[in-house]
């Protein structure tokens, strides 16, 4: 979620420094940091989860992450957290059911 908003953030948000006041530049500054703090910068299992629920969130699919390694990542710790975690509690291959045998006074199709 977070890399697809900090994509916008750095490509539609930018405005040169000359048509902004000081009061302007200091709130976008706050601005960033705080965003950098809240969703960029975030602590190792809170990051790890939080990639794996942009790579899984279909709505955010288009958008992808901002580079290969950050994807690749991602990709990395979902294969880790399904095998760690999951893959034990996946429900089992059903066994296929036996043919019934032949009742009396039928024969064998073989």
């Amino acid at each position: 979620c977070a890399y697809f908003v900090a994509g916008c953030f750095a490509t539609y948000f930018i405005i040169p420094d000359g048509a902004q006041t000081p009061e302007v530049r200091e709130a976008r500054k706050e601005y960033a940091k705080a965003f950098s703090d809240r969703f960029l910068n975030l602590p190792g299992q809170a990051h790890r989860q939080h990639t794996i629920a942009t790579l899984l969130d279909l709505r955010f699919r288009p958008y992808g992450f901002m580079d290969e390694l950050g994807r690749q990542n991602a990709l990395q710790d979902l294969r880790a957290e399904w095998t760690g975690k999951w893959r034990g509690l996946a429900a089992p291959e059903p066994e296929p059911e036996p043919e019934p045998a032949p009742g009396p006074g039928k024969e064998s199709q073989a």
